[in-house]
């Protein structure tokens, strides 16, 4: 503050100057007698116009000295009411000035203090740090800074941080001192308890590891120690900040095959997620940042810098970096885990499969047993020929089941297309339903109406479909009970409830109900999942093999259950017109003549076709493989007695198979009229023959009757 000594003298030195120009330049003269009139007048003109200046300054200085009282009472206002403590000392640090809230500090009043000594107020054991900083202040000249204890009347003492200035005269001497006091009593308290924790958080770190104490001496601050925890950490941690990783522990470097952070750091994690994860992560990241979640996990793939692929576990939880929102990743990896979790599954497939095989082996054996049997007899019955064809008969039905069973294992193995004709489901439904019921004591209720539509089905796999619906039945009451089946004619406008979404249509709708303890409703929507069921012993197989036929024959399955009440499964087959099907009905072998050119690469076959076409009337001739049937057909070709039809085996082990024949015979002959034949239902040639050129299609293994419709049908164009 500029006070009013500090003015005044500078008016005594403009005074003193004014005298002494005064006195050069002599206006006043010695004597007035010696002066004229005019030279009296013109020395009262000058002395009026020194009075009117004189008058003039005496106004300036006026105004000047009250904007100095008028600034020097603001100054000790903001002086007496500063939220610190400020004090003089004279140069023995006597306190010559304080403000209001110096004296407010020490709990005394102003005058009070004057004249005391500033060290009679510091706590005695911290004398030796103000004396030592009043060395550090006169050796240094400039403003000093130290923490101590300070003492106050009637009171505790509170620590104050001093801040000390040294001022000097003129002359460059030290002519006292200012001090600032702060009171740092709160930050000391929240430092001691600061301290407390930390040293609390120690001990407990080395209680539980001695091999972290070289590390725990080393965490001074909270991002160190924060770092520390996460460099040591298992898991890898990454921490990004406007799409870049700021910040990654060792396990992630390990994770992504880096050399180090270097490789990673300035880097986007969206560069290492597996494509088909990175629209799950920026969504999760959304929801994390603007706090629609404190915390997300989800699993991910992650593609390292040497291309590995690392399935991991990912969490994502919001934090500030360096005062800014950024979040941070945790990925545990989880690679060994999925791996063993395969190989459980694919353990639990292999006994479901050992099931299924056993199973089936039992069948087969039945099968055999009667099939052997009947041979056994035929033989010894040589003399009857009634008793050897009724024999001829068991066997060929035994027969024909064994080629159903083939087709549930070719369903399940890789989920055949369905190789569909028109058939009357009534039938199939009655004769289903009592074969899975024979050996139980379950009765069956059979509500089917004589209009029932006809279907377009594949006979085997819908005979499967409603197998393994009533087994299932069968199993669920052990002690008896009733399984009632309802055939229906619906429209799908009139479908009504549950989930049913089919196309506009006529439909089929069969309603298989039991009496069994029903399936709980919270493992309803996950009894078609393979390998899932709800029996102790069980592949869980049925179920998910049937809904992907149903699926297949563009139909739909549902199943309704109360607990104690039973199940009741529904199934939905799209209809078709019995005009269409009563055209194809013929019980009775139908012979024909003409040329037919049959390829297939087992002799036993071809013995076998070639005579039941000598017995239809036809005129077979047996190829091989492929290149012979070709050869055979073009040379056919070009003479007078071209073939009529031809039938290819699908699949000839080291050449060319029917779908690759009937390519090369169209090219010479677009005319050329052919039967696809295999054992393999689930090859797309056996389903879309007719989008590979065939004219026909007719599965392993087969009859005379069925042989002679489709070569019937396909002669005659139909």
């Amino acid at each position: 503050m500029m006070g009013e000594e500090n003015i005044l003298p500078s008016f005594s030195v403009l005074r003193r100057k004014a005298e002494e120009i005064l006195e050069e330049k002599s206006i006043i003269p010695e004597s007035l007698e010696g002066l004229t009139p005019v030279q009296a007048m013109e020395l009262l003109q000058e002395l009026r116009i020194h009075q009117v200046e004189l008058e003039m300054q005496n106004e300036d200085l006026r105004r000047a000295h009250l904007k100095l009282e008028t600034s020097r009472a603001r100054y000790y206002d903001l002086y007496d009411l500063a939220p610190v403590g400020y004090l003089t000392f004279d140069v023995a640090g006597q306190i010559q000035e304080a403000n209001l809230t110096a004296a407010h500090l020490l709990q005394l009043e102003r005058g009070t203090l004057i004249g005391q000594p500033f060290t009679r107020f510091i706590v005695r054991d911290d004398q030796d740090i103000y004396y030592l900083y009043r060395k550090q202040l006169l050796k240094a000249g400039s403003q000093q800074v130290c923490e101590l204890r300070i003492g106050r009347k009637g009171g505790l003492p509170f620590w104050g941080r001093l801040e000390i200035t040294v001022v000097f005269d003129a002359e460059g001497q030290v002519s006292g001192y200012r001090a600032v006091i702060i009171d740092i009593s709160e930050r000391k308290r929240s430092e001691e308890v600061l301290k407390k924790v930390q040293l609390e958080l120690e001990q407990r770190v080395k209680k539980r590891t001695g091999e972290l104490e070289h590390a725990n001496k080393a965490l001074q601050e909270s991002e160190e120690h924060f770092r520390q925890i996460v460099e040591m950490l298992p898991v890898a941690v990454l921490g990004q900040l406007n799409q870049e990783i700021v910040f990654i522990n060792t396990a992630a470097i390990k994770l992504l095959h880096a050399e180090n952070s270097s490789f990673l750091l300035g880097r986007n994690i969206l560069d290492f997620l597996h494509t088909k994860y990175k629209e799950l992560f920026i969504q999760n990241l959304h929801k994390v940042m603007e706090g629609k979640a404190h915390s997300i996990s989800f699993p991910a793939r992650l593609s390292s810098l040497k291309d590995k692929i690392v399935d991991v576990e990912m969490h994502l939880i919001p934090f500030t970096y360096q005062g800014h929102s950024a979040v941070q990743i945790s990925a545990y990896d989880i690679t060994r885990r999925k791996k063993l979790e395969q190989e459980l599954q694919n353990r639990e497939k292999l006994e479901a499969v050992g099931n299924l095989a056993g199973g089936i082996a039992h069948d087969f054996n039945n099968y055999l047993a009667t099939l052997l049997g009947n041979v056994s007899l035929a033989k010894a019955y040589m003399d009857n020929p009634e008793k050897v064809f009724e024999k001829l008969d068991n066997m060929e039905k035994v027969t024909l089941r064994a080629k159903d069973l083939t087709d549930q294992l070719s369903v399940f193995a890789k989920g055949g297309a369905p190789i569909k004709k028109k058939v009357t489901i009534r039938n199939l439904i009655s004769e289903s339903v009592s074969f899975a019921l024979s050996g139980s004591s379950v009765q069956c209720e059979l509500v089917l109406p004589g209009d029932l539509f006809a279907a377009e089905i594949d006979e085997g796999q819908i005979t499967q479909v409603l197998y393994n619906i009533v087994l299932n039945a069968v199993q669920a009451m052990p002690e008896g009970g009733t399984i009632r089946v309802i055939g229906e004619n619906v429209s799908s406008g009139g479908l009504t409830g549950g989930h049913v979404t089919l196309p506009h249509g006529e439909y089929i709708k069969l309603s298989l109900s039991d009496e069994g303890p029903g399936i709980p409703e919270n493992l309803l929507e996950r009894i078609y999942e393979p390998f899932f069921s709800t029996k102790a012993k069980g592949g869980g197989l049925g179920l998910a093999t049937s809904y992907h036929i149903i699926k297949n024959h563009q139909g739909f399955i549902q199943a309704e259950s109360e607990q104690g009440k039973g199940t009741t499964f529904i199934i939905y087959l799209p209809a078709c017109s019995k005009a269409a099907l009563l055209s194809e009905r013929e019980d009775d072998v139908m012979l024909g003549t003409g040329k037919v050119l049959v390829m297939d690469d087992e002799a036993d076959i071809r013995e076998a076709v070639g005579e039941m076409l000598t017995f239809l009337g036809y005129e077979p001739h047996l190829a091989v493989d492929g290149a012979e049937a070709i050869e055979m057909y073009l040379r056919a070709a070009a003479g007078d007695r071209p073939f009529d039809l031809v039938v290819l085996d699908l699949t000839i082990p080291g050449g060319m198979g029917g779908n690759y024949v009937i390519e090369q015979l169209l090219a010479v002959d677009p005319s050329v009229k052919g039967i696809i034949c295999s054992g393999y239902s689930n090859d797309p040639v056996m389903a879309n023959y007719s989008s590979y050129g065939f004219k026909g299609v007719i599965k392993k293994p087969y009859d005379i009757k069925e042989f002679s419709k489709i070569i019937h049908s396909i002669k005659a164009g139909a």
